[in-house]
């Protein structure tokens, strides 16, 4: 069985124990819920480190095609596949878990068979009317990358002026610690079903991703390998204001990607997580493509006003402001990095049992990490 650092929460563990109640919304999920067009933003490990943009039109009764729009190099493959949503959301298809949000308006979801070369995927629906408008203002945008020879993870502030142009700044983590670029600029543009694409300056080939009917989310993959440019995974979250630990409560299905070992180890995970509202985030993990044990946690965290979400000098996010999505990324850990995304699940009645750690009514004892401060 490999085993692994599992540097996103790494650590001595010490248990805390405690009983949390977590605010959800209050109908149960089906297959309906998934229903309509998306686009998802894919990244994956392989020999090399791959992007892709996918169609996925779901009928709303478990079926659905997927149709790849765009990608880096060769990766991830359509056609058709079956998939089913339980009660609290939890979104499965075939050799995939995840999640689908509460009004149907985004889903993430994971691999989860054992393999060194997981893949993850986020998706945002098609929307109508959109215009360049739309995407407007200061997000979050928290990038993935894999550069040799190391897993690579960072924030930066990006700014729309809803005019095409968007400019973005690293601010998490410093430029001594990552080759990340410490400013990206370029022509955007947003279609009426809410595609996007991105042009960084100097380049030809448009970065492919898409934002969400209210302009609050976007997704966006570097495809223009063809050019020499760095496959990217990235996920933005327009910026709040007045946000307060109260705002970061509720119970969610996070997945993340982490790139460890100099990038040559790569592992997915499924796990629960809650959100107390006064800076307590408890992690419960179910499925992981390691073959590791699985574990559970708390980390402490605080939350800026715009949405920020800080957990210490390595690990740092976004809660938006509707509260239903929230994104991390960790990064310098002996050349580690990760970048996860939670959702907010329908209702706390996993078919899976009792999120213990996870949040719900329930109390539990949750392993906490040395290392947070």
């Amino acid at each position: 069985m490999k085993t692994t650092n599992r540097k996103f929460l790494a650590g001595i563990l010490l248990v805390a124990c405690g009983v949390y109640v977590f605010s959800l919304p209050a109908a149960a999920a089906t297959n309906s819920n998934l229903s309509g067009t998306y686009f998802a933003g894919e990244m994956r490990a392989g020999t090399e480190f791959v992007t892709s943009l996918i169609q996925y039109d779901c009928d709303g009764n478990g079926a659905l095609t997927r149709q790849i729009l765009a990608q880096s190099a060769a990766g991830a493959a359509g056609g058709a596949d079956t998939y089913s949503v339980a009660t609290d959301g939890m979104m499965s298809t075939t050799g995939m878990k995840g999640v689908v949000s509460p009004d149907g308006a985004y889903f993430v979801i994971n691999s989860t068979a054992t393999s060194n070369y997981p893949y993850m995927q986020f998706a945002v629906k098609q929307s109508s009317g959109m215009s360049n408008k739309k995407m407007t203002g200061r997000y979050a945008m928290m990038i993935y990358t894999l550069s040799d020879p190391a897993g690579l993870a960072g924030m930066y502030e990006a700014v729309c002026d809803g005019d095409g142009n968007m400019t973005a700044t690293l601010i998490a983590p410093g430029a001594a610690q990552t080759s990340l670029p410490d400013a990206i600029s370029g022509a955007y543009s947003v279609s009426g079903n809410g595609r996007m694409t991105f042009t960084q300056t100097g380049l030809t080939v448009p970065d492919q991703g898409a934002v969400s009917s209210d302009g609050e989310i976007f997704v966006l993959v570097g495809v223009g390998a063809s050019q020499g440019a760095q496959p990217y995974f990235s996920v933005g979250i327009r910026q709040g204001s007045g946000m307060a630990l109260s705002d970061f409560n509720g119970s969610y299905y996070y997945n993340e990607y982490l790139a460890e070992s100099y990038g040559t180890e790569f592992t997915g995970y499924v796990t629960n997580a809650g959100a107390d509202g006064a800076g307590k985030l408890s992690i419960k993990e179910l499925y992981d493509t390691c073959g590791c044990p699985l574990v559970s946690r708390s980390l402490n965290f605080t939350i800026n006003p715009d949405g920020r979400v800080v957990i210490d000098n390595n690990r740092t996010g976004a809660l938006a402001s509707g509260k239903s999505i929230f994104v991390l990324i960790g990064y310098d850990y002996s050349n580690a990095a990760f970048l996860g995304i939670g959702i907010l699940k329908s209702t706390d009645e996993p078919d899976d049992g009792d999120p213990d750690g996870g949040g719900g009514g329930g109390g539990g004892c949750f392993v906490k990490t040395a290392g947070e401060q």
